[in-house]
């Protein structure tokens, strides 16, 4: 009776509006408004029945139905709102009214009556401030689905008007902060749905706006949903930049299941914790410091490792079977998220990488499985989703896992084009910041020039300030020379001018086009008609050179660098493709005049002793400025051979170091395979010898992992061999005019299936086909010390081949027998030859077996390659060549394994010229580089490519180029140079760093593993 007594004359029902907050609502009649909703301007109604006196009769649980009940009447409900316009009206039945749109926010259907109810009942007692969130997100919807028309503008327009709502609502109580999470939470869906940024700034505002209020809202034990929403929306966002979240999320009830979340709750703080860490690394170079943060991320494992959730057990009785699959499938994926993450923090990529494999492959495969057994998509995971997708290296399959599995309630595009190459870039390299990027001249940290001046005399005034050759072509520069520009006009088609060069690169288009040569009228030799007008400029070349011829100079310049802080790269003639020999800034080691060359009739790598490492054998010791040409002359002298490429331009040593094929490589061995000792500088300067007997590790790494990765090479000593006689079969073949492309290329696929089948009698050679309107192939392959006879059978099914395809083709065949290998050499045309053109290729390491087991898919591969292209403004066409002087004898070095199986390297190749509008340039780039590319990969998946003749912009370009070697090459890479004073792009360890588009090189990731 007191308690009746105590309660006279209010009502026994709250408002809906309180009802909704569960908070205290005191009012005299149905017409009077209660305080809260006085205060706001709020229509103060219940459409509930006021409820009776007395004890509430207690039900019975029952289960939750896994389907949903019928909507509620949205129509009428929107219909008595007078300050609703028809079109807003519209927008609001078509969020509220249809049970798939209700459902993306909900965890699983037996939420979405609830979950209707609840926006429904908020809308209707505050329109003025949820009604623009409200709008946004409908519009968000409407433009995520592809059937249905939504202006931009309109979303972006509520989307602002709720922003303005949110930063002007007076938030004092408990009931506030309820309507500011509602409002930020519909808000920040909107923005996350349709733009993606801002998310996190409207986060953090709600969160640290609420954050007083908070412990009343939760007073009652359970947890305001929306609240756990923004914390997972912020996180997520927190965690791909690796900042800092507002706050450790704790749910109040641990037994409860989330509307949103579900099961997963209690693994937001875990999340928020790792957050922090992340955050940390970036930030801190303590060792003790990193050490408390490895140590906390072992007690965050112990502690995941062990969690299970708490209500599994009640499951049963609440939801149906289809939603207990999604329910916990959410919650493993987001435990799994945690311990990978964890492992990311620990481990850079190609570190223990199987663990990280297997968590991205069950998180993948717990959501496919989920999707499959209910037809439905699972609701935020998002998170654990992207987490997984960064283990995906390849391009073309992450954005597959994209569309397959349908998690994300955004656009596929945002995140496969800005959200998940940040999320990869906080694991391999943290988020650029000034404090930790290479020293450039605009840098306080750059030296003076009397420090340069000091460090030249050093260098026993080795030391060359870069000036662009090109200089004296500019009336506006101090260098112009009208009579010297014509000489670098007529100089710059050719290898050797780039080669004899300090600075310049064969690749233009690396050193930024900053200074082309240019014609009386402006024009640049490259085509560009406005190349005058921009000027002459350093653009990415280096700022100083070292033109090193001992390896003092090397040391110092190796020492200079790293105490300075200053990008270092390396140069011999400049052929290394992808910018590999330039950067803005940088300092660069010239070797190209470290030009000794010492045969040797019986070589004994140094320090192997008693029956220890190769036998004793016939060799050439090259210093690192060796070309090609260079070295098959002196070879030559000594009546003997040694592998080079087909270039006598290019440099040997940067040559063998990634791979290396040449005319002799097929029978000889690769480049890399010919190596026995090196003499290198390491990154700390010091001047080491590496062979099978002493610092074996580099030696394996620097033997097909690529050059100025590990260390300066100054020399190598290579496998020499007696000089061979030599049979070659050349042929030139056209189709016929009446001959289709497609007949053409099958007869194109057959073709190069007889030469990969020829391969196992030592037949080795090179062809290249152009493309469309005059197909055509021209080729010469090689037998050396082989008997006329067996010359003649090896060659014989290939030339009854050609004759038998006379209806398709016609052929010119000719065969050359030479006493002498070298003598043969100076027979063949010269390819030396340089080009102003630029150009993007695709290649592929392809396999006998695919070659001949699946020749009507070559076939139709070829044809695709040829025909369907992106053509340049000046006609180029697609063209092809194919290397088959491939070695398939295993050596133990870092040699991509793929290579050991391939019959050819198949390049596709389209140029163009400054003419060509930058639009076109980039259809003809991605069409390169993502169609291409990935027909070749569908062709023969596994393989890879040459790292010195693939596309510039390679997806997954570790395994493409490294295979399974990566990981170990990694971590010599970590041992040798762990201040990554080398940095090459798509180098080994080279994800360490980020180069902006201004030439900056930046390092953003402080690996835990360091410590």
């Amino acid at each position: 009776m007191a308690q009746s007594s105590q309660n006279a004359g209010t009502l026994r029902t709250a408002c809906d509006r309180c009802y909704e907050l569960k908070a205290r609502c005191q009012r005299a009649s149905t017409a009077a408004s209660c305080a809260w909703c006085e205060r706001l301007g709020l229509t103060c109604t219940t459409v509930r029945p006021v409820r009776p006196a007395g004890r509430r009769v207690q039900k019975r649980t029952l289960p939750v139905p896994a389907k949903p009940s019928k909507d509620p009447e949205i129509v009428i409900w929107l219909e008595n709102v007078a300050s609703l316009l028809p079109e807003e009206r519209e927008l609001l039945i078509f969020l509220l009214g249809r049970p798939e749109n209700i459902d993306r926010y909900v965890v699983c259907p037996s939420f979405q009556v609830a979950m209707n109810r609840s926006l429904v009942t908020q809308l209707l007692l505050a329109v003025p401030i949820l009604k623009d969130s409200y709008l946004a997100c409908a519009s968000a919807l409407k433009q995520l689905d592809p059937t249905l028309s939504m202006s931009t503008d309109n979303g972006v327009r509520h989307a602002s008007s709720a922003m303005k709502t949110l930063l002007s609502l007076p938030i004092s109580n408990s009931q506030d902060a309820v309507l500011c999470l509602t409002l930020g939470a519909a808000l920040a869906l909107s923005v996350y749905s349709t733009i993606g940024v801002g998310v996190a700034d409207i986060c953090h505002y709600c969160l640290t706006a609420t954050s007083p209020f908070m412990e009343k809202v939760t007073s009652n034990g359970h947890t305001e949903p929306w609240h756990g929403v923004l914390v997972l929306l912020e996180t997520m966002d927190c965690l791909v930049h690796r900042q800092r979240p507002t706050l450790r999320f704790q749910p109040r009830n641990s037994q409860s299941v989330d509307r949103h979340l579900g099961l997963c709750s209690p693994l937001l703080p875990y999340y928020y914790d790792l957050c922090i860490i992340s955050h940390s690394l970036v930030n801190t170079t303590n060792t003790s410091d990193l050490a408390t943060l490895q140590k906390q991320l072992d007690e965050i494992h112990t502690s995941v490792e062990a969690w299970i959730p708490s209500h599994v057990s009640h499951l049963t009785g609440e939801f149906g079977a289809a939603e207990i699959v999604v329910l916990l499938a959410q919650v493993k994926v987001y435990r799994l998220g945690v311990l990978l993450v964890i492992h990311r923090l620990r481990h850079a990529f190609g570190v223990h990488d199987e663990q990280a494999d297997i968590w991205s492959k069950e998180i993948l495969m717990e959501l496919e499985m989920a999707k499959r057994i209910t037809k439905r998509p699972i609701r935020y995971v998002t998170l654990p989703f992207l987490i997984a997708a960064v283990e995906i290296r390849e391009h073309g399959t992450r954005n597959k896992a994209l569309q397959r599995f349908g998690v994300i309630e955004t656009r596929k595009s945002y995140l496969a084009g800005l959200v998940l190459p940040v999320l990869i870039a906080s694991f391999l390299s943290s988020a650029v910041s000034a404090e930790i990027c290479k020293c450039v001249p605009s840098d306080p940290c750059w030296p003076s020039s009397a420090v340069w001046n000091s460090f030249n005399t050093t260098i026993s005034g080795r030391l060359i300030q870069s000036v662009p050759p090109a200089a004296v072509c500019y009336p506006s520069r101090p260098e112009y020379d009208q009579k010297s520009c014509g000489d670098i006009l007529e100089k710059w088609t050719v290898d050797g001018f780039y080669s004899s060069d300090p600075i310049t690169i064969n690749g233009q288009q690396w050193a930024g086009d900053s200074c082309n040569p240019i014609y009386s009228n402006g024009t640049s030799i490259t085509g560009d008609a406005n190349a005058g007008k921009k000027g002459c400029s350093i653009g990415m070349y280096p700022h100083y050179v070292v033109n090193a011829t001992e390896a003092s100079h090397v040391q110092a310049a190796v020492k200079f660098a790293k105490a300075n802080n200053i990008r270092l790269i390396i140069k011999n003639t400049g052929h290394r493709g992808s910018g590999k020999n330039t950067g803005y800034g940088s300092l660069s080691i010239w070797t190209h005049y470290m030009k000794n060359i010492e045969f040797h009739k019986d070589f004994k790598p140094q320090g192997c002793f008693n029956g220890t490492g190769p036998s004793k054998q016939m060799a050439a010791t090259l210093g690192a400025g060796v070309q090609d040409g260079e070295l098959f002359a002196e070879m030559a002298n000594h009546d003997a051979i040694a592998v080079g490429g087909t270039n006598n331009d290019v440099g040997v040593v940067g040559w063998a170091s990634g791979g290396g094929h040449g005319l002799l490589t097929g029978t000889y061995g690769n480049g890399a395979d010919n190596i026995i000792e090196a003499t290198i500088v390491t990154p700390d300067g010091k001047l080491i010898t590496a062979n099978s007997c002493q610092n074996t590790d580099i030696f394996w790494a620097i033997r097909g992992g690529g050059g100025a990765t590990f260390g300066v090479v100054l020399n190598v000593t290579v496998k020499a061999f007696p000089m061979p006689y030599v049979s070659v079969l050349g042929f030139d073949i056209y189709a016929t005019n009446s001959t289709s492309s497609t007949a053409w290329f099958e007869f194109v696929a057959k073709f190069i299936s007889m030469l990969a089948e020829a391969q196992d009698s030592g037949f080795h050679g090179y062809w290249t086909m152009g493309g469309d309107p005059s197909w055509a192939l021209a080729g010469a392959f090689f037998l050396y010390n082989t008997p006329n006879d067996t010359v003649a059978s090896i060659q014989e099914p290939i030339l009854q081949f050609l004759s038998d395809s006379n209806e398709t083709v016609t052929h010119e065949s000719y065969s050359i027998w030479a006493p002498s290998w070298y003598q043969l050499l100076s027979l063949l045309p010269s390819t030396s030859g340089g080009t102003v053109a630029k150009a993007i290729t695709a290649s592929r390491l392809l396999t006998k077996r695919t070659l001949q087991g699946n020749q009507a898919k070559m076939a139709e591969t070829l044809e695709f390659l040829a025909t369907k292209s992106t053509a340049a403004p000046s006609g180029s066409s697609i063209s092809f060549s194919g290397t088959m002087t491939i070695s398939s004898t295993p050596v133990d070095n870092a040699l991509n394994p793929a290579w050991r199986d391939a019959a050819v390297h198949l390049i596709v190749e389209q140029h163009w010229d400054d003419s060509t509008p930058t639009s076109r340039v980039n259809a003809m780039v991605d069409d390169m580089t993502y169609n291409k590319l990935n027909a070749l990969r569908e062709l023969d998946p596994g393989t890879g490519a040459y790292l010195n003749e693939a596309n510039d912009f390679e997806p997954g370009w570790q395994w493409s180029f490294f295979g399974s070697h990566y990981r170990r090459l990694h971590a010599i890479k970590a041992e040798y140079d762990p201040e990554d004073v080398l940095w090459c792009p798509n180098c080994v360890g080279s994800e360490a760093w980020v180069q902006t588009h201004d030439g900056l090189l930046c390092r953003a990731y402080q690996p835990l593993k360091r410590i």
